[in-house]
């Protein structure tokens, strides 16, 4: 089975694992760092320090012998690495799912679960 580099803020569920074993790849997860420089980007970052950060997720991605990538988070950030590398890369799709949930007091709460649909190559 192939490598997959997996850089986005939460953890993979269970569909998501699944899926990517039916598809052919082992789930290699982003270091704890990469995964935090990439889940705070300052909204007054240059595009050099763009550049630099895809730059560090390709490297991190290569050192792990990753065959595909799936970067989720900050589209400059996905722009970047997609432009610097010939990986073929995947977005993650999901369906949400909201449901109205009546409280006793007669007030409402609305809660949204979104659901893993599939991997999309790029």
């Amino acid at each position: 089975m192939d490598k997959i580099f997996i850089l986005m803020s939460h953890n993979l569920s269970d569909d998501q694992a699944a899926d990517l074993k039916r598809m052919g790849f082992v789930p290699v997860i982003a270091s704890g760092e990469l995964r935090q420089k990439c889940g705070r980007i300052d909204p007054k970052a240059k595009r050099s320090d763009i550049h630099k950060l895809a730059f560090e997720v390709l490297e991190e991605a290569e050192a792990a012998g990753a065959a595909a990538l799936m970067v989720m988070g900050e589209p400059s950030l996905f722009a970047n690495v997609l432009k610097f590398t010939n990986l073929p890369a995947f977005v993650a799709t999901t369906e949400k799912i909201s449901e109205d949930v009546e409280q006793p007091d007669g007030t409402v709460i609305k809660k949204s679960v979104f659901k893993h649909v599939q991997f999309r190559l790029v």
